[in-house]
């Protein structure tokens, strides 16, 4: 027996049985097949006794991984030399007699492989390497490789453009078929099993060089090689076990310090490069120049003498500010993330920015991770870049108040939904956390149960297995519980004040339900618009959000974001696919869309929940457009206008402070406090508005929270020294004065 040829099969049965037809019709030359079972469980044994029972099978003890596998089959090996095969390969000749006798020419030789082919029986253009060291890898395996694929070293490793009608001596053979000299191969004692896949024959190879003997591949022996159906991309993990594989194999050969170098350097991919980028932009928008430009309004001023006052007194909230609806308060979550990070900032009002937009960094991360796997690797490149620069995006990250968490919240909400109708276990009672989290942040997010409504309908009516879950006694108790966590504050206010924030708010929205439906109004609740006062508002707010420099080419680009959306859903429904991604997006529009509408309700707050999904939208879109063989590098083009044009919009407008409503800047009212702080002399005083904005009560609470801050804060009994305040859209002032003595 001079042969033995040995394939290690895992879950690739037709490619193995075409492998042994091959062979058993083009193979005269004395030699023995082994194949080696890594499956699971026995799958092909039968087959093989009945219709190969020339073929010696061996069954593992289970996926023991491709070199413990070979090294089981060269223990039973019979043969001089060992042949190594991977079962998607195809024999078009008797490639043992020309492999052989090269070995017996070439007495130095120790390895040697054929010349692959492609299924076309074409050549494959890299066949064999240099020896893999540290600095070839990093250049040759990296993103460096990506961006200068010509430079020397890497050319050197790949050995690019050796003559393939020559035998060609390298360090390096593929694993996919090569013969050893079976005494060789117990004397460097076989593959080293602590590879399970990947990197072997790099090792195998290197071990055997070092014992001075060569390796080589001659074009007299060809191969045809079948990429990528040899059961590999079955394996579970399979991205994780190859770079366990590579840490191992410079770890063992170069040591634990350049095989970190190469690990940390080859986890760069193009990809990353990009998201770094986009990381990079978004934390210059979301922190540049945050003391002097954050937005710091009265009702900001109430979430931090809230959480100021828990700090020093220890008295927890329960509820946050009053709504629009004044009898219903938001949740007081907010008040407690403040907390923390005014404790971290020792009360610095700027503490509060930092922790806002530190959120929207993570947001604009997890737009990138979500994107990536909802839909597609590009899509969340694209979603996060876009993210990232929407002016009203980044205003609002940068403001510390209560809406802030909502657009993150809502992202989670989307994937929380789309991992339980993929099977997620846990699903329902994450979706009804996210919910109740919302709602303590800001009531209005109460617009997006009926999106848990709508997919729980479906899958009851499909009867799919995933609803199918809900009914473990175990899952109820855990939504019971998911429910009941978040909404502990709210239910011990409602237990001393009449329970406003539950039960009475479900009943005022089933009253607000039967409005739209025509039900007379017996209560004004908050003044309401028109739809001529709801245009101009939603049209100011399209384009802060999509384009700052054009409001209709904001409309028109949201407008065909809307129409692909609707395109691409109709081709997945046209297959019967009813729930996928794009439904979900779908449903995250239209449904606050519609309660917007009906709402009648000039909110921000309504909109922040539509960030995540415009910038999905828009992503679509570029993505269908870079899909197109000549409209990728106008789409790129495209996209980087509306990209600058928004950043360049941020930075003219002081991130939206000059032309927005909210007025004057943290620094101008900094000096406002300083200047009342220094003229009170340390007398005791009020502070007072009169005209516009004085119908609000929270409208001095940023002075009251930053003179505080300063040492000497208002007196909250009736003094004869006040300041007056006045604040237009550009600047502040104040005016001193003293009550009259009776």
């Amino acid at each position: 027996m001079k042969v033995s040829l040995i394939i290690v099969y895992y879950h690739a049965k037709e490619p193995l049985f075409a492998c042994l037809d091959s062979l058993k019709a083009k193979i005269k030359f004395p030699h023995e097949v082994i194949v080696v079972d890594n499956d699971e469980k026995k799958t092909i044994d039968k087959e093989i006794k009945k219709s190969y029972p020339w073929v010696t099978y061996l069954k593992s003890p289970g996926n023991a991984g491709f070199g413990a596998g070979n090294n089981l089959g060269a223990h039973h090996a019979k043969g001089e030399y060992l042949f190594f095969l991977n079962p998607d390969t195809i024999v078009s000749q008797d490639i043992l007699i020309p492999l052989v006798e090269f070995l017996q020419k070439n007495k130095k030789a120790a390895i040697v492989a054929p010349l692959l082919l492609d299924p076309q029986k074409k050549t494959y253009p890299l066949q064999g390497t240099s020896l893999l060291t540290p600095l070839r890898a990093i250049f040759s395996l990296s993103f460096i490789n990506k961006f200068f694929p010509n430079n020397s070293i890497s050319k050197k490793y790949l050995l690019k453009g050796w003559d393939k009608t020559k035998t060609k001596e390298v360090d390096v053979i593929p694993g996919t078929a090569f013969m050893i000299r079976k005494k060789i191969f117990a004397e460097v004692n076989g593959f080293d099993e602590h590879f399970f896949l990947y990197f072997e024959e790099n090792d195998l190879c290197k071990r055997v060089k070092e014992r001075g003997h060569k390796i080589f591949i001659t074009p007299g022996a060809k191969l045809i090689h079948l990429w990528g159906k040899g059961g590999t991309q079955e394996t579970k993990n399979i991205n994780a076990i190859f770079a366990a594989s590579r840490w191992y194999y410079f770890k063992k050969h170069y040591g634990f310090f350049p095989a970190l170098l190469v690990q940390l350097v080859l986890s760069i991919r193009k990809v990353s490069i990009l998201m770094v980028g986009v990381l990079v932009i978004a934390a210059i928008l979301l922190f540049y120049r945050l003391s002097d430009l954050m937005i710091f309004i009265g009702d900001q001023g109430f979430f931090y003498i809230s959480a100021r006052d828990m700090l020093l007194s220890g008295y927890i909230p329960l509820v946050g500010i009053t709504s629009s609806h004044v009898w219903l308060h938001q949740g007081p979550f907010w008040t407690y993330l403040l907390a923390g990070a005014l404790w971290i900032g020792h009360f610095n009002p700027v503490s509060g920015a930092y922790l806002s937009s530190l959120i929207g960094l993570i947001t604009v991360f997890l737009v990138y991770k979500i994107g990536s796997e909802m839909f597609s690797q590009r899509v969340g490149i694209l979603a996060s870049m876009l993210y990232s620069t929407l002016p009203l995006v980044v205003f609002f990250a940068r403001m510390p108040y209560h809406t802030e968490p909502i657009a993150l919240l809502t992202l989670l909400f989307f994937y929380a939904l789309f991992i339980w109708t993929k099977g997620y276990r846990y699903g329902v009672p994450l979706i009804i956390f996210l919910l109740a989290v919302l709602y303590n942040f800001e009531i209005s997010t109460f617009m997006l149960f009926p999106i848990f409504l709508i997919v729980l309908g479906y899958g009851i009516a499909k009867k799919t297995s995933w609803i199918k879950n809900i009914l473990n006694k175990k899952i109820i108790l855990l939504s019971l519980f998911a429910f009941l966590l978040p909404m502990i504050p709210m239910i011990l206010y409602d237990i001393h004040h009449g329970y406003p924030q539950t039960i009475k708010f479900v009943v005022w929205i089933g009253y607000k339900i039967a409005t739209i439906f025509g039900f007379p109004k017996i209560h004004p609740d908050a003044p309401g618009e028109t739809y001529q006062t709801m245009l101009p508002f939603a049209t100011e707010i399209v384009r802060r959000m999509v384009f700052y420099q054009n409001a209709l080419f904001a409309w028109l680009f949201l407008g065909i974001s809307f129409i692909n959306l609707l395109v691409i859903n109709i081709k997945h429904f046209k297959k019967r696919e009813l729930l996928t991604p794009y439904s979900l997006l779908f449903l995250f529009f239209i449904i606050p869309a519609g309660f917007y509408v009906a709402e009648k309700t000039n909110s921000d707050a309504y909109w922040i929940v539509f960030f995540p999904t415009v910038a999905f939208m828009f992503a679509l879109v570029f993505d269908q457009l870079m899909r197109l063989r000549y409209f990728f590098y106008p789409a790129a083009s495209l996209l980087a206008i509306l990209v600058t044009c928004n950043i360049v919009a941020l930075f003219r407008t002081n991130f939206l402070m000059d032309p927005y409503d909210y007025g004057n800047t943290l620094s101008m009212r900094v000096n406002i406090a300083k200047q009342i702080v220094q003229q009170s002399h340390g007398q005791e005083y009020n502070l007072i508005v009169r005209g516009f904005g004085s119908q609000y009560p929270n409208v001095l609470m940023n002075y009251e929270y930053l003179t505080w801050w300063f040492g000497h804060g208002p007196s909250t009994h009736k003094e004869p020294l006040g300041f007056l305040i006045s604040e237009t859209l550009s600047s502040v002032s104040i005016h001193k004065e003293i009550a009259k003595k009776k």
